[in-house]
């Protein structure tokens, strides 16, 4: 490798060198975590594990093989780079440009949005909608808010935890603002926690 690279056999090494201990300390990091968790959090008391020697891994398998092993074995983990990788693609998108508009006024109780009325937020809410995957592409939008925007919020609600009635009220309407990169911060911030865990 070191011929085909066309540089002198120092700089070669020096180079090889520093990838190395490059990759070690990435995979220390995607091991442990970036961060000491008990920098952030002084009563913190981090559960005994296993030393983790990411020179040994590396000796024993190839960077990506040696990357998959370091990584945390948990399901949720896996789901999260895969929607942190769908989230960071969605960062910019015109549909979170401009806050949605404040919900029509209740008879009774705070403002909400339900199924037949008018709203001036629908096309962006259907933008914001089909942009996550809740609305498909396709749909003809009615003109009120009723039907295949009803089931997709129905479809957001419950992605998010929240009663899946169709009904946009203050809770629904604080998930719909948070913007992609807000997004990829909090999931960014969820795989470094799993990072901590012994498991």
């Amino acid at each position: 490798a070191r011929a085909q690279s066309g540089l002198p056999p120092e700089t070669a090494e020096r180079l090889g060198q520093a990838l190395t201990l490059a990759m070690q300390r990435y995979l220390g990091d995607l091991h442990d975590g970036r961060i000491d968790p008990r920098s952030i959090h002084h009563d913190f008391k981090a559960p005994r594990r296993e030393t983790f020697d990411a020179a040994q891994l590396l000796r024993r398998l190839p960077p990506d093989a040696a990357a998959r092993a370091a990584a945390p074995p948990l399901p949720l983990y896996g789901n999260l780079r895969t929607l942190l990788a769908r989230y960071r693609a969605l960062a910019g998108d015109p549909a979170w440009r401009q806050a949605l508009p404040p919900l029509p006024a209740a008879r009774r109780g705070a403002p909400k949005l339900e199924p037949g009325q008018d709203w001036a937020g629908l096309t962006l809410l259907a933008e914001r909608l089909t942009a996550l995957g809740d609305l498909a592409a396709a749909a003809a939008l009615p003109p009120r808010y009723e039907g295949v925007l009803v089931d997709a919020v129905k479809s957001f609600q419950q992605r998010h935890g929240l009663d899946a009635d169709g009904v946009i009220g203050a809770a629904t309407l604080a998930r719909l603002q948070v913007s992609p990169a807000a997004r990829v911060r909090q999931i960014e911030l969820m795989l470094e926690r799993l990072r901590w865990t012994p498991l």
